[in-house]
């Protein structure tokens, strides 16, 4: 194959120098490997610091929006008299009302209850879970509570 003798001599530091280059080129690609995975390591870390701080910011402000709501006074007249007197007015004036806070807010469903979880046509099963949410949650201030 070789015709000049000179030439063989060289082809042990060819391979040398190819496996040296292949050794080489390996333990870069494995450098290279680990440094991108803590690049994408570092990277979900931050993104979730910053969802979990936003939603924490979140909750809190949900919790103060539903404080304010619960501590509303037109919204404690209205209720009021309606258990007064209980006609259509009244309650289209708390309907409307809590309407405009449901849109307000995104809230699906609001319910008022009072301490003896007496409420305005609530069904057997959600006087069960405001019992539940009342006991487990602990905040019951003019027993209006608010579920998204």
């Amino acid at each position: 194959m070789f015709r000049n003798k000179a030439n063989i001599k060289y082809i042990p530091y060819i391979v040398i120098a190819i496996l040296l280059l292949i050794f080489i080129s390996f333990f870069y690609i494995l450098e290279q490997r680990k440094a991108y995975e803590e690049n994408i390591l570092t990277y979900l870390s931050t993104v979730n610091n910053l969802q979990s701080k936003n939603i924490s910011e979140w909750y809190k402000d949900e919790i103060q929006d539903a404080q304010l709501i619960s501590k509303n006074t037109f919204l404690k007249k209205i209720i009021q008299s309606y258990n007064t007197s209980p006609t259509q007015e009244n309650y289209n004036n708390i309907y409307s009302f809590l309407s405009a806070i449901s849109k307000e807010h995104s809230i699906d469903t609001i319910i008022f209850i009072n301490t003896t979880f007496s409420n305005l046509s609530l069904s057997p099963k959600h006087i069960q879970t405001a019992k539940r949410l009342h006991i487990s949650n602990g905040f019951f201030d003019s027993g209006i509570r608010l579920f998204k």
